[in-house]
């Protein structure tokens, strides 16, 4: 925001030698004063009279100019303003004026020359100095515009804007203790400063002082309930907070004071998604890109709720129109390859799934000197590191291709977590296995590759996928332990049980409770076994005392830690019977036989219409018909439990 020095260009008056008639001089101080009243319109009259007369009026030129600059023509304000410069070069309110209206006109640099000559005519010049940082922040010269800022106030301390402007290019450059600073100090000039609460509340939220945010953007509010960008602003902050439904409420109100501000209805359909309101998210999308049609992140997002509405033909044309718009978009092209893979395009999906090293959280994209290995180079007599990447369940499923670097001819060193390690040792004996957090200053390899991009090295489809199981072993000895504990209990067969996911993002959407369950499957027959790592005795508890349904949990093995003794757990059991989660990868890799229960839009792996999975034999995939359908799924376990007994 620029700031006119009213006051200073009201000063001028025309030399003696130029001295106009008494009655121009009159009527310039009648217009002068309408004008400082707000009547523009009368001031306007008066001013182009008096040009009429008197065309060099170096005054008259200049106010009707800032006239004409609020009446939103700034480039004939500019035109005045250099018709008085050419005539009077030396005042220095002109040049700041002129200043303003060619930053208006986006003319930067010769607007910053402006105010570089106004200072220079007169360096107390506080709204020069304030002017001249706007338009360095606006070039994006933060450091510059701190500086000007800084002069402004040491000119005017009490400039309480300047102080403002001077907090906001400091957040830009990250200092946002001294942009809180700066805020107080234009706080404590005028309490009533919505616009310094809400910039403050930014600071605040960087700096993760939620709470204190969340009091700076309600003070804001209180002050102007009218500030759009507030409410959006607070929007943001309350969905980081993964308050959704407040998130929400926020947006909400910033598009009904702004209706066409894109951001809003873009961050609205963000929390609509994070609220399972899919369709609803799909609108609030649809309105940000009418409003601004390349606005690439909500063609993506939409993508994305179009996808888990089961809408995958829609999703895909979303993502390629964000890709056309921005080619570099990583976000959309990731988007895309989930889609891909969904669908079963494994070629085309795996090509794409290379952008998640580019993402805006990126994976994989670990550093080496050797260079990356992408299947084009011969392997014999080389030796390649591989790297884990992503959760337990990525990494058990796709360590299957570590031995084929081995049948290709490589030396492999496989560098996993230290929990992982030992499990991992058990694809070849001739595989070296290392911890990836402490891997050796000397080791030395001719390539390197995060472990999931070896589908796309191989060029995987769904009839190349290397389904041969098991290709992981779990220790016997152990195994035959477990089986010995539970077989205590009669001649029941054993049926492993893992219901819950904590994934972040679609952990809610994959669990179920064990009441839901036992409440259709029939338990006789079998004995349970926990396979859920996590604090879960409260619900196996509660399932005991309402249902007199028993579930195993030998108490020695911390499933989340122990890979080991899990994988053994998990091969001791006859059956498993687990959602989405690390148990389904275990059982598959260990060629165990599972049942899979799968929300109606699954992770990409899955597939889509599906009873079987190419990637783990053993598997039996039984999906929600409509979204949240939990009991048709567990009225076709049921079966498939019955008829396990029988078998």
């Amino acid at each position: 925001m620029v700031r006119w020095n009213m006051k200073q260009a009201s000063r001028f008056r025309p030399k003696q030698k130029d001295q106009a008639p008494d009655l121009i001089q009159k009527t310039f101080q009648t217009a002068l004063a309408l004008h400082q009243q707000g009547k523009s319109g009368k001031a306007r009259r008066l001013y182009e009279n008096i040009l009429k007369t008197q065309p060099d009026h170096v005054g008259a030129l200049h106010l009707l100019g800032v006239l004409l600059f609020h009446e939103k023509k700034p480039d004939e304000a500019a035109s005045l303003f250099a018709r008085a410069l050419s005539i009077k070069s030396d005042f220095a309110p002109l040049h700041s004026s002129y200043g303003v209206a060619l930053q208006e006109l986006k003319r930067l640099e010769e607007a910053l020359a402006s105010y570089d000559k106004a200072i220079a005519i007169n360096p107390d010049d506080a709204e020069a100095c304030f002017n001249r940082g706007n338009a360095l922040a606006e070039m994006h010269r933060f450091d510059d515009a701190i500086a000007s800022y800084q002069c402004a106030v040491a000119i005017a301390p009490d400039f309480a804007q300047a102080w403002s402007n001077h907090g906001d290019a400091l957040q830009k450059r990250m200092r946002f203790e001294e942009a809180l600073a700066s805020y107080d100090k234009a706080l404590a000039i005028k309490p009533d400063y919505a616009a310094v609460y809400s910039n403050q509340a930014l600071a605040l939220h960087e700096l993760k002082r939620f709470d204190d945010a969340l009091k700076s953007y309600d003070k804001a509010l209180l002050i102007n309930s009218d500030l759009y960008e507030t409410h959006y602003n607070r929007g943001n902050l309350l969905r980081d907070l993964k308050l959704f439904d407040e998130a929400l409420a926020s947006y909400d109100q910033a598009v009904t004071i702004n209706p066409f501000y894109a951001e809003s209805f873009s961050n609205r359909g963000d929390c609509l998604h994070e609220l399972r309101r899919f369709e609803d998210a799909i609108a609030s999308y649809d309105r940000a890109t009418e409003i601004k049609p390349d606005y690439a992140e909500a063609h993506s997002n939409c993508g994305v709720s179009l996808k888990e509405a089961n809408r995958l033909a829609e999703a895909m044309v979303r993502y390629d129109e964000a890709i056309r718009i921005r080619s570099d978009h990583a976000e959309a092209h990731w988007n895309k390859a989930l889609a891909l893979l969904l669908n079963g395009d494994l070629p085309a999906g795996f090509r794409l799934y290379e952008w998640r090293k580019q993402k805006k959280s990126p994976v994989a994209n670990r550093c080496f000197n050797a260079p990356v290995w992408s299947g084009l180079t011969e392997l014999t007599n080389k030796k390649i590191l591989v790297h884990e990447e992503q959760g337990v369940g990525d990494v058990i499923q796709f360590s299957r291709y570590i031995d084929l670097l081995r049948v290709e001819g490589a030396r492999v060193v496989f560098a996993v977590s230290d929990k992982l390690a030992n499990l991992m040792r058990t694809l070849h004996r001739d595989i070296e296995v290392c911890s990836i957090d402490r891997m050796p200053a000397n080791l030395e390899f001719d390539f390197h590759c995060p472990l999931l991009s070896l589908p796309l090295a191989f060029l995987t489809d769904l009839h190349t996928i290397p389904a041969q199981t098991p290709y992981l072993y779990a220790d016997q000895n152990y195994v035959a332990s477990f089986r010995k504990q539970f077989l205590k209990t009669g001649d029941k067969k054993i049926c492993g049980l893992s219901w819950l996911s904590n994934n972040d993002e679609t952990g809610s959407v994959r669990s179920v409770t064990m009441m839901d369950l036992f409440r259709v499957i029939d338990a006789t027959g079998w004995t349970f076994v926990n396979l859920q790592y996590g604090d879960v005795s409260g619900e196996i508890e509660d399932l005991r005392l309402s249902m007199g349904v028993e579930i195993m949990s030998p108490p020695e093995i911390d499933l989340y830690a122990d890979m080991d003794r899990f994988a053994a757990l998990v091969d001791s059991c006859d059956i498993v019977l687990t959602i989405d989660n690390t148990t389904a990868h275990m059982a598959g890799a260990l060629n165990k036989k599972t049942l899979l229960m799968l929300p109606q839009v699954p992770d990409w792996r899955w597939m889509l219409g599906r009873a079987d999975s190419p990637w783990y034999p053993s598997l039996r995939l039984f999906r929600q018909a409509s979204r949240g359908d939990w009991d048709g799924v567990f009225q076709a376990v049921k079966a498939a439990l019955a008829e396990a007994l029988q078998s």
